[in-house]
């Protein structure tokens, strides 16, 4: 997941999957990183760091 401005990017394994764009996404207190399926799913090595 990468934000830019108002935009959210999603990639997987480098693959651009999808994009969202909300006017104050990037906004400080917006912290919180959800994952949404509809079904079970499995999450694994997942990495989050600040650029």
């Amino acid at each position: 997941m990468t934000i830019s401005g108002d935009e959210l990017s999603a990639a997987i394994d480098g693959k651009a999957v999808g994009s969202f764009n909300s006017p104050g996404i990037a906004h400080p207190t917006k912290k919180m990183l959800r994952l949404s399926v509809p079904r079970n799913a499995v999450v694994d090595e997942v990495k989050i760091w600040k650029k």
